[in-house]
């Protein structure tokens, strides 16, 4: 009996290995493309922190930024020392790997660089840059915070200008100051109850910082309400503890200046701790 192999399933079986050969390739090549572009994000995100702390340390007494290149081959990221890309007196060039791309930057007022601020590490520059891989469809997106925080995931922030989760929210207030501001009022409309706060003993400087409490419902709702940044446009913070069905009543908070009450934020009494943006607010994210 011939016990060899046949040309035929020779043929087939070197196919067969040729396929496998030619797929690992493939998912190889892949996976390699889909490092670089994990990798790129990972070391923009490193960047733009570096910026932000170089600045909070005063290094050179001066402010740190990243400017974005997409109009460059291979596009690129420059770290710059001072206040704009166009002033730096300082620039550490980045060239992205030659498969990923800065598809999209969306910052407020537009361009292409992030600056942070001396005073608390914030910026004028929030929004989200997109990177995208040149061979695969794939994206990452980085998210830049008012706050100055980085990340990747997005504000949570919906049309409607919702957050979920509002223990920790940041309000940057639409082109006002609240220096001046005379009254802090907790309307607590289900409840029936008005608490108004003389906000005169909680400035000092170029900063606002106050923490109270107050007995509704038989329930502690516990506030804490500071600034990140004074002037020109105030970046407020409220702190509202809701864990262990704390803090559970729904409740709109204003700032009484020059006799106007300006609405800051309204929190909702539902499971999901959502607070919504005032008519005074121009964005808001959760820290």
């Amino acid at each position: 009996m011939n016990k060899g192999f046949t040309l035929v399933e020779l043929l087939i079986v070197l196919a067969v290995l040729m396929v496998i050969l030619v797929s690992s390739v493939v998912v190889f090549s892949n996976l390699n493309k889909r490092t670089d572009l994990d990798t790129s994000r990972d070391n923009i995100i490193g960047t733009l922190n570096a910026a932000k702390n170089k600045t909070l340390a005063s290094e050179g007494a001066a402010q740190y930024g990243v400017y974005f290149d997409d109009s460059s081959n291979p596009d690129r990221y420059i770290f710059f020392q001072g206040p704009t890309y166009a002033t730096a007196s300082f620039e550490e060039i980045h060239n992205l790997p030659s498969s990923v791309g800065i598809s999209a930057l969306n910052f407020n007022g537009g361009g292409s660089e992030v600056v942070f601020k001396r005073l608390d590490g914030s910026t004028n520059n929030y929004g989200s840059l997109t990177i995208q891989s040149l061979s695969i469809n794939e994206t990452r997106n980085i998210y830049i915070y008012s706050s100055g925080e980085i990340s990747t995931q997005s504000e949570s922030v919906s049309g409607l200008g919702r957050i979920s989760d509002s223990r920790h929210v940041h309000f940057n207030l639409l082109n006002w100051s609240i220096t001046g501001a005379t009254t802090l009022k907790f309307d607590f409309i289900n409840a029936g109850k008005t608490e108004l706060v003389s906000m005169a003993d909680y400035f000092s400087g170029d900063s606002f910082d106050w923490e109270g409490q107050f007995t509704v419902n038989n329930k502690l709702q516990k506030f804490r309400i500071h600034t990140h940044q004074l002037n020109p446009t105030t970046l407020l913070c409220i702190h509202r503890d809701r864990n262990e069905e704390k803090n559970t009543e729904e409740v709109y908070v204003y700032i009484v200046q020059d006799s106007i009450e300006k609405e800051i934020a309204h929190y909702l009494a539902d499971a999901d701790d959502t607070v919504e943006k005032g008519l005074y607010v121009s964005t808001m994210a959760k820290q």
